[in-house]
């Protein structure tokens, strides 16, 4: 019976673990697609006409270190339709995004 309970008490901290590092990367992309939001109206990308180019919307496969987020964030806002490409693949804030959304932080 005592091991019964300690497989029981194992299992619900793997899952307690697992289930706090998942919430950790949704806080982590959240943060992250806001930064990217940010740098897009800073450097006034409102239109395909002024849409400038992310250096890292893309992946890196030779890069080593800490977790990048950055790619993964840029593909969430583009599916989102808050972020859109021109012909040149320069990134730009969509019209459909409100502006209080692009403010927020």
């Amino acid at each position: 019976m005592k091991t019964a309970i300690e497989l029981v008490l194992a299992l619900a901290i793997l899952v307690g673990v697992y289930l706090l590092t998942q919430r950790i990367v949704i806080w982590r992309l959240q943060r992250t697609c806001n930064r990217v939001l940010r740098d897009l109206q800073a450097k006034g990308a409102f239109s395909p006409e002024s849409a400038v180019p992310l250096p890292y919307a893309r992946k890196n496969p030779l890069r080593i270190g800490v977790r990048d987020y950055r790619p993964k964030a840029v593909e969430i806002l583009l599916i989102q339709g808050k972020v859109a490409t021109n012909e040149d693949g320069a990134y730009y804030l969509s019209r459909s995004m409100p502006a209080e959304a692009s403010s927020a932080g």
